[in-house]
């Protein structure tokens, strides 16, 4: 979802963006949900952290007592293990915003705990930019370390 914006002085952009310097276009990122290698391993593996974990809280509850609970962390880790490889990166990119002007490009992000961020990025001539034309196209335009 994109679109291109004329206004320069776009309602919430006061006092972010330099004089002069016009909005070309915003956008999001692909939100869908990818299965790739990583997930597929770090499952496996959380697969087996929890199964372990929910093995150990059976014998324990048959034993009496509350000792049991104490699995449940380790299960919980196991679940984490499974699930947070694949539906973090969705919901990361799922709020995330995209906006390109004449001078810079900028990421927004709302995530919790870590809240609303907004980053910046200067293009000039000298910016290496390269375009990947995959479905969703991705335009590499810094790099992060």
């Amino acid at each position: 979802m994109s679109r291109a914006v004329a206004d320069a002085a776009a309602p919430g952009w006061e006092g972010i963006l330099d004089s002069g310097e016009r909005i070309l276009w915003q956008g999001r990122p692909d939100r869908r949900i990818v299965f790739g290698l990583e997930s597929v391993v770090s499952g496996v593996f959380g697969l087996f952290f929890a199964g372990f974990a929910l093995v150990w809280m059976i014998l324990a509850a048959q034993a009496g007592g509350f000792f049991w609970a104490f699995g449940l962390v380790h299960f919980g880790v196991g679940l984490g293990i499974v699930l947070g490889p694949t539906l973090w990166p969705a919901f990361r990119r799922g709020r995330t915003w995209y906006t390109l002007t004449d001078r810079r490009a900028f990421v927004a992000t709302n995530l919790p705990v870590s809240g609303r961020r907004l980053e910046s990025y200067p293009i000039t001539p000298d910016t290496p930019i390269s375009f990947v034309d995959t479905d969703p196209a991705s335009i590499h335009f810094a790099h992060r370390t």
